[in-house]
């Protein structure tokens, strides 16, 4: 879920702005954990940490005990578990790591040791670096998924069966900044047609066989079509389907119902003969699959290089990002270096953690984004990330001023 694009961080949590997208994340958070509740099978998983705390401070203490007994349960997972998901290209590192520290940090106050992330989640940056690489396997992270890679690359990987390779981030650290990257197929979306959500034209699935508009039979079908296809390019019997997309799961009952009807009739249908049993899943139960099979030793290719730039077709190259709306890029890294300031004469002051700190970490680590700092957001959402930052800046001045008199 982007922290702004076309819509403004708040006006995407809310749900305002419907002219411009309907997006509301509060719904989906309400909507998924009403869900999972009604049947222990369904899983989910959750990203950006900075969606999950603004809805998490707007909680009722028996709401907050749910989540983290489905947390326990490993039933809602957090995959990444940074603020947001950083731009890779034009970030420094240490500005990167504030972002994933402060993100992190904010999982276990709430969650606790089982909110900790498994798996990193960068599937929808404009490419990707070694730096990033480096910086997330020294994390501890179990493995990486990605989503955008350059479209030659992309045809390549196919062909040459390295969907699924071990990339590493330093030729000094070695084996340190090793780790295992899963390319997503479909990039985060649902197979083609099986999008279940109200902002897709995609049918349900209808079982009942009295029915005249009974399509089960053809759906099942065409989603083992869909599931052969994509493991053509997979070396192992796990395969990783994603079923979701932007801002998806608003109406989660859709979702979940017809998923439900899915599983239960692929695992069951007679053209399937027991090859394929399909079930409800998360990112770490993929990597914990893999490694039993042995995935991580057989890595028969080993990535070295940065994944840039990035081409989305042949007319199409991310690159003007580099530089466009410089002046955002430059007041982002001013803004991080003052949080490095007001992050040390904390400490002297023992003050600890304040509320303007807090305002600063928050605004520091969104302007991250990868349509944020990278100027692929409209003028207004680019706007409002330049009136957070400046409000916590001058917050953040005030305590400073306070404490140097």
């Amino acid at each position: 879920m982007d922290a702004g694009w076309v819509k403004t961080f708040d006006e995407y949590y809310y749900g305002t702005k419907t002219s411009i997208s309907t997006a509301n994340v509060q719904l989906i958070y309400h909507s998924v954990l009403s869900e999972l509740l009604h049947d222990k099978r369904r899983k989910f998983t959750f990203s950006e940490t900075a969606y999950f705390w603004r809805w998490w401070k707007e909680q009722r203490p028996t709401t907050r005990a749910t989540f983290r007994t489905l947390v326990q349960e490993g039933r809602v997972e957090f995959a990444g578990g940074g603020w947001v998901h950083n731009d890779e290209a034009t970030p420094d590192y240490l500005h990167i790591i504030d972002q994933y520290t402060w993100g992190l940090r904010k999982l276990n106050d709430t969650l606790g040791p089982c909110g900790k992330p498994k798996a990193a989640w960068q599937i929808d940056t404009y490419g990707h670096t070694r730096e990033q690489v480096s910086l997330l396997a020294q994390m501890g992270y179990d493995g990486l998924f990605i989503g955008r890679v350059d479209h030659k690359q992309r045809e390549a990987m196919i062909e040459e069966d390295r969907m699924e390779f071990m990339w590493r981030g330093s030729d000094v650290l070695g084996k340190m900044s090793d780790i295992m990257t899963h390319t997503l197929f479909n990039l985060y979306n649902a197979p083609d047609g099986f999008c279940f959500d109200f902002l897709c034209n995609d049918e349900p699935i209808i079982d009942d066989p009295d029915n005249k508009v009974y399509n089960a039979d053809k759906r099942v079908n065409d989603f083992i079509s869909q599931i052969e296809r994509q493991a053509k390019y997979y070396d192992h019997d796990n395969i990783m389907v994603t079923m979701g997309g932007d801002f998806t799961y608003q109406s989660a009952a859709n979702w979940f119902m017809n998923m439900d009807k899915l599983i239960n009739h692929v695992n069951t249908h007679p053209a399937n003969l027991s090859d394929i049993n399909i079930f409800y899943s998360t990112p770490s139960c993929y990597l914990k699959a893999i490694y039993l099979y042995g995935r991580r030793d057989k890595a028969v290719y080993t990535e070295k290089d940065d994944q840039l730039p990035y081409g989305s077709d042949s007319m199409t190259y991310w690159t003007g990002y580099y530089t466009s709306r410089p002046s955002l890029k430059f007041f982002a890294r001013r803004a991080h270096v003052f949080l490095q300031v007001v992050k040390q004469l904390t400490v002297i002051a023992r003050l600890g953690d304040s509320y303007e700190l807090h305002l600063l970490r928050h605004a520091v680590s969104l302007v991250l984004h990868h349509d944020a700092i990278t100027g692929t957001s409209q003028q207004h959402v680019t706007s409002d990330f330049v009136r957070i930052l400046s409000e916590a800046i001058d917050a953040c001045t005030k305590k400073v001023s306070n404490l140097l008199r």
